[in-house]
């Protein structure tokens, strides 16, 4: 098996919060408390995450989202979206102002996809902007209560899975999930996973999205992993997206959304069902590589753990 490197690096902008990465350039993005660090992680240096420049970033929100080479993070401005083209020359990387949106109210999070960005915002709206070719607000929802009161919200690619668990007892008696992909289209969340007060289910925690796989952290310490049909729909489809100082065209798998089915396990067989806790899973993330999954899961804030399957399809 062929040695990987493993790699430390101490930014000096206090806490990491979060980190993205940008695969086409080999760099990883780090959101500190003032400043997104560009760090290189090409593995063709002896120095890994050496830092290539930084930027300053809003001190209330730390959030980053990267599709091809976009970033889009907020700046100084709170209630501001910056989208930047990364580009790199050798150890030389910079970031290109491409598009500011001025939102009506300040960002919770957002997210990426294609030539678009769909934003939650705090005031419980969601948004969704064309940002390129031109920029054009396509989509503004009425306030969504589950997000004006900071429920936990996962965003994959163009899809928003929304928890009341932070409301339990508060606004909502059992819990529940809220499910919508491409809004700007359908026009609203959908409610799912309906918690029976009588006879409940292992409550979900956590969740993530990557390709036909959906995996599933459960308040009982499980990890479940569900598997997603793929539609008639799925394609390789082309995407105009300015890389770099000239305009490229960008292929991108598709996945159909529609096909996305959020059940509990006891009422849809998963590919695998997994006890690694007796503590609820608080964050979970998904790895393939070759025939090999990677269930990454944290049940607390020092360690992240990691389950190995065999990717037999």
């Amino acid at each position: 098996m062929e040695g990987s490197k493993i790699a430390d690096t101490n930014i000096r902008d206090g806490m990491v919060h979060e980190m993205e990465v940008c695969l086409p350039l080999n760099i990883l993005l780090v959101a500190g408390e003032s400043e997104i660090h560009c760090l290189n992680i090409d593995g063709q240096s002896d120095i890994l995450l050496e830092e290539l420049f930084k930027t300053p970033c809003c001190a209330e929100n730390k959030h980053i989202s990267i599709f091809s080479s976009l970033a889009a993070f907020t700046p100084m401005n709170s209630e501001q979206v910056l989208i930047c083209k990364i580009s790199r020359n050798g150890d030389a990387a910079s970031f290109q102002d491409f598009r500011s949106l001025r939102l009506t109210s300040k960002p919770l999070q957002w997210k990426l996809w294609e030539n678009k960005l769909t934003v939650l915002h705090q005031s419980g709206i969601i948004s969704v902007y064309q940002v390129y070719p031109e920029e054009v607000c396509l989509y503004e929802s009425d306030p969504c209560m589950m997000i004006m009161y900071k429920n936990p919200c996962w965003m994959f690619r163009d899809a928003i899975f929304c928890s009341t668990l932070a409301s339990i007892g508060l606004i909502v008696r059992t819990s529940y999930w809220l499910f919508g992909y491409q809004v700007e289209k359908t026009g609203r969340l959908v409610r799912k996973l309906d918690q029976d007060k009588i006879n409940p289910a292992d409550d979900i925690w956590s969740l993530a999205l990557k390709g036909s796989l959906l995996l599933c952290g459960t308040e009982m310490g499980r990890l479940v992993l569900f598997s997603i049909e793929r539609g008639n729909e799925d394609s390789i489809k082309s995407v105009l997206l300015p890389m770099h100082l000239e305009d490229s065209i960008v292929s991108v798998k598709s996945a159909d959304h529609s096909n996305i089915v959020l059940e509990f396990d006891r009422n849809r067989s998963p590919v695998a069902a997994l006890q690694v806790s007796n503590r609820p899973v608080l964050s979970v993330d998904i790895g393939i590589k070759e025939e090999r999954i990677y269930l990454y899961y944290r049940t607390c804030m020092e360690n992240i753990s990691c389950v190995v399957l065999d990717n037999k399809s």
